[in-house]
């Protein structure tokens, strides 16, 4: 049987967990401000999605293929998420990807 990493066997187990979870289109969030912020060094921690645009319509990875993985979160939006809650999202890049992440999946580097 061939070794996998620790990052295969959590998103297994997380996919495991959602199997009807899909990446893609989502409902669009309404935006309430977005705004530039001195650039901070994050990781990313928890479950959930990295999405492609600030009104957080294509979700485009899972978050738990880079836990742990090091970024930059420079911009942060307020949103009416889905649910009908606000939320705050933070813009995050390094050098392999992008995108929008809600602020409770991120900690402290």
């Amino acid at each position: 049987m061939p070794k996998i990493g620790n990052k295969q066997a959590k998103r297994d187990g997380f996919m495991a967990k959602h199997p009807a979870t899909k990446l893609g289109k989502k409902k669009a969030a309404k935006l309430t401000s977005n705004q530039k912020m001195d650039p901070k060094t994050v990781r990313l921690i928890n479950n959930g999605y990295i999405y492609r645009n600030r009104n957080l319509s294509y979700a485009s990875h899972f978050i738990v293929s880079f836990n742990g993985d090091k970024f930059t979160a420079n911009r942060k939006t307020t949103v009416i998420s889905r649910n009908g809650k606000r939320a705050v999202y933070y813009h995050v890049t390094n050098s392999k990807l992008s995108g929008w992440v809600w602020h409770g999946n991120t900690d402290k580097y």
